[in-house]
């Protein structure tokens, strides 16, 4: 039953019933004050109805228990029954108690957990390794969805100088999507099929997943792209 209360309550949420959501995950709480998706489902809920009520003191409590459960999973790694640690990377750097070694260990888990570790990826870094002990110049590409008027497009302006760009967002015609677009390394991306998206990065030594910490992010394309590629 948890469960599903848990399934109402996000389908309330993506329907901008947000009320109706927090209130739907405190009846799961109430069958159990522990569940560690029931409280994180309900820690965002509150986040978006800017209901701030005990807020670092909620804040400390789900990390402890985030970090109890990564512990958890870290045990469990080879199992094929593995604990669940529902709190996002978007949702936990929202919590200004959050340590950089947490947000780190919790994406890391998120990944681990959606893609399975892949052989390919050890023949990478013998060969990454091969050629930096050569002293050859490794490339890179960025692959962001962002290379337009957007914060991320002037966090990330500078790296348009260094590495390939890889770009599957709109071109809304700005002078930072111009000036990414005036570089030779630009490839767009936009609504190409998975395999040319691997095409366009197979290769690299190193791709980069600009769009890793942000709540909507293409984990199924930077997976596809990386072909025999690193992706951080």
């Amino acid at each position: 039953r948890i469960d599903a209360l848990n399934n109402l309550g996000q389908s309330y949420r993506q329907s901008d019933r947000h009320e109706k959501a927090a209130q739907v995950f405190n009846q799961a709480l109430q069958l159990d004050p522990n569940h560690l998706t029931s409280q994180a489902n309900l820690f965002v809920a509150h986040r978006t109805l800017c209901n701030w009520y005990q807020w670092e003191l909620r804040s400390i409590d789900l990390i402890v228990k985030t970090q109890n459960a990564l512990t958890a999973f870290n045990h469990t790694m080879k199992s094929t029954k593995r604990q669940s640690v529902p709190l996002l990377p978007y949702d936990a750097i929202m919590l200004a108690v959050a340590s950089g070694i947490f947000l780190r260990d919790l994406a890391s888990m998120h990944l681990f957990t959606k893609y399975t570790f892949d052989h390919h990826l050890v023949t990478l870094a013998q060969n990454k390794n091969k050629k930096l002990n050569n002293k050859e110049e490794a490339s890179i590409g960025w692959l962001s969805f962002d290379w337009r008027e957007h914060p991320m497009g002037y966090l990330t302006k500078r790296l348009i100088e260094f590495g390939r760009l890889l770009s599957y967002g709109e071109n809304d015609g700005s002078p930072l999507r111009k000036n990414a677009q005036s570089k030779k390394t630009f490839i767009d991306l936009e609504n190409v099929s998975l395999i040319n998206v691997t095409r366009a990065a197979q290769d690299l030594d190193v791709l980069v997943d600009l769009m890793t910490h942000t709540r909507g992010a293409n984990l199924q394309l930077a997976h596809a792209a990386a072909g025999k590629n690193a992706i951080f």
